[in-house]
């Protein structure tokens, strides 16, 4: 781990053919700290993307609509958000064909961004 990097994880459990639950966890030391709840859920038709961070927002859930699928890549949005407005998960799955030296596993960039381009990306790497 870098100088000033943290280490990030998430953790998915499939609930049903329509919802996934998830935790976004920092790790610290031995310990993990909760950073968000999420949930990913079809309803009539829509697929939302729902986190629920402690310290924000009041606790209250937000949503975030998918608008835009393409392959590997997933874009949410609620523009009614002060921030994040639109969050992207990337996934990269590991291919035989492509051998990557520094990437042992699957990984996924995930960004969070106003609608403006302000961003953070974070990186995550199945081992």
């Amino acid at each position: 781990m870098h100088k000033g990097k943290t280490k990030r994880l998430e953790i998915w459990v499939k609930i049903d053919d329509a919802t996934l639950h998830g935790s976004g966890l920092k790790l610290s030391g031995t310990d993990s700290i909760l950073l968000e709840r999420i949930e990913l859920v079809s309803r009539e038709n829509q697929i939302f993307y729902i986190p629920t961070v402690p310290d924000q927002n009041n606790a209250l859930p937000v949503p975030f609509k998918l608008v835009q699928s393409e392959g590997n890549k997933f874009i949410f949005e609620n523009p009614e958000h002060d921030f994040p407005q639109r969050i992207t998960y990337h996934f990269k799955p590991v291919t035989n064909t492509k051998p990557c030296v520094a990437v042992t596993g699957d990984s996924l960039l995930v960004r969070v961004e106003s609608l403006d381009g302000n961003s953070i990306s974070f990186d995550f790497y199945r081992k």
